[in-house]
């Protein structure tokens, strides 16, 4: 099997960090994997515990080892999750034609890379597959192994450079595409979450987030994209210390006990209609982003600028 190479974006959670890497060399894989570290520099306001912290990433991301190989790309300054991200799938995409890509806070499960690189092999030839995600809300139904959907899930993701070569970073562009086309409660999975505000956020400056713009890319070229029945990661920084963990009601977004293995066969290019509204029901349940998120976000950008 060709395995895909693992793009790993760290920054300044050192513990997070030090976890993701002894959970990825669990998983049997990583011995023939290539792996890609990309270590963010400090802002320039940082703090001394701040700068300390990088310098502790620094030196875990130095003694990871069990993969095929390992390459850590520095910044000098701070880029951003966002730039941080699209720069660096971009450089890797160069000279691959797949990849798998994890934050410093999703940590994976022991069948994540078999997981990911039996489905990027079994679609590679399939262009409208754009996506694999092995992160699903806790749903309380009972799934398909693996089905496929129309929005996307970040944490913890593959594709392939043939899908990630379209993908448009104009969110204005995207909003307009989506309004015109009247997608917008089909984006909005039903109207049961804001996925459009978030579009809208990133064009005003309240934030400026990659995956949006990756969903919405993929949402009008009418890309499928993979998920499992069941989470194969577990986000460990729903408590304030992300990019974005502020946003949403985070704690009904945790994983207790991601699952261990996933089998992955062929099945038909359909959007799971059971799946859509299983994951309506479960958005509906859930607090969203509002007014005072964005207040919040546009003080912190005040402040950093």
């Amino acid at each position: 099997m060709n395995h895909a190479p693992i793009i790993l974006f760290v920054y300044n959670r050192p513990e997070y960090t030090a976890k993701v890497l002894d959970a990825l060399m669990q998983n049997p894989e990583a011995k023939d994997s290539s792996l890609y570290i990309f270590a963010d520099g400090p802002k320039a306001k940082a703090s001394e515990k701040e700068k300390e912290n990088i310098q502790q990433v620094n030196a875990i991301i130095h003694q990871a080892k069990g993969f095929q190989s390992v390459q850590i790309i520095k910044a000098s300054a701070n880029k951003g999750l966002a730039n941080s991200i699209l720069e660096g799938i971009h450089s890797v995409t160069k000279s691959h034609d797949r990849f798998i890509v994890l934050e410093d806070d999703i940590v994976p499960a022991v069948g994540f890379l078999g997981y990911m690189n039996a489905a990027l092999t079994l679609y590679q030839h399939q262009e409208n597959v754009m996506h694999i995600s092995a992160y699903l809300p806790p749903i309380d139904k009972i799934l398909p192994e693996t089905f496929f959907r129309r929005t996307i899930a970040c944490w913890g993701w593959a594709s392939w450079t043939r899908a990630w070569k379209n993908i448009e970073t104009n969110p204005q562009k995207l909003l307009d595409e989506i309004k015109s086309r009247d997608l917008v409660s089909l984006f909005n999975m039903d109207n049961s979450f804001p996925f459009t505000d978030h579009l809208t956020w990133n064009i005003e400056g309240d934030i400026y987030s990659w995956a949006i713009k990756w969903q919405a890319t993929v949402f009008l070229k009418e890309g499928f994209c993979l998920s499992p029945k069941k989470s194969l990661v577990q986000n460990i920084g729903l408590n304030n210390t992300g990019t974005f963990s502020q946003a949403i009601d985070y704690e009904n977004y945790h994983i207790e006990q991601p699952i261990s293995q996933i089998n992955v066969q062929s099945i038909p290019l359909v959007f799971s209609t059971e799946a859509r509204q299983a994951i309506v029901q479960f958005y509906q349940q859930r607090k969203h982003p509002g007014i005072l998120y964005r207040l919040k976000r546009r003080v912190n950008n005040f402040w950093n600028k």
